[in-house]
């Protein structure tokens, strides 16, 4: 078993520091995210679609 002074020895050593992690990531900003989502991949499938068919847009 490695004791806790060791594990700081070798952080200082290493120049590294402890970091906190957040137990959750917030992964969701806007409420709306889903309809601007599905609204973004609407027009850019239609784009896609125009452009296979040579329509100039």
């Amino acid at each position: 078993m490695i004791s806790e002074k060791t594990v700081g020895n070798y952080m200082h050593e290493m120049h590294i520091k402890a970091h906190y992690i957040k137990p959750w990531t917030k992964t969701t900003v806007s409420k709306n995210f889903s309809n601007r989502l599905r609204n973004i991949l609407k027009e850019t499938l239609i784009q896609h679609r125009q452009m296979r068919h040579g329509v100039q847009i």
